[in-house]
Parts: structure tokens; C-alpha cells; sequence
């Protein structure tokens, strides 16, 4: 069986919010976690059957890692 790179079918960014700070609560999600700092910036992929979240510095870096994400969709893994 081939295991090949799944379509993009869609994506988002936003400012991470840090309000973990204030809200221990919070601390369970990558957006409002208070932790990794430097990390400012959320991505979420949406695949065909998932979504992957990830952290990055900065915004270029979030539209880069979709950039190769769109890429390598169709691709041998």
C-alpha cells in the first residue's frame, strides 16, 4: 500500500492569545497556552480526515509550512 501526502483543504492563523497567563484553564490549547513564548503565531491544516495545529514564530513561517503542505499533497510519503 502507498501512503501519499493528503490534500490541503483548508487552513488558519491567528495570534497566539497567551491567556493561560491569567487562566490556568487555558493551559490545554495551543492558542492560549501560556508557554513557548516566542512561538507567536497558530497554525491549523485541515486535511481530508484531521487537522494538525502548530506553533511558529513567525506569521511567514505559518504560510511557508502551508505552502509546502499544498506542495507535497499527491506526493509518496
Amino acid at each position: 500500500m502507498k501512503m501519499i501526502h493528503p490534500n490541503v483543504k483548508g487552513f488558519e492563523i491567528k495570534r497566539r492569545t497567551f491567556e493561560g497567563k491569567n487562566d490556568p484553564n487555558k493551559n490545554n490549547n495551543n492558542l492560549t497556552s501560556k508557554y513557548m513564548l516566542s512561538y507567536k503565531y497558530w497554525l491549523r491544516i485541515d486535511y481530508e480526515n484531521y487537522s494538525a495545529e502548530r506553533c511558529y514564530p513567525k506569521k511567514l513561517d505559518c504560510q511557508q509550512a502551508v505552502e509546502t503542505a499544498k506542495r507535497l499533497a499527491g506526493s509518496l510519503l
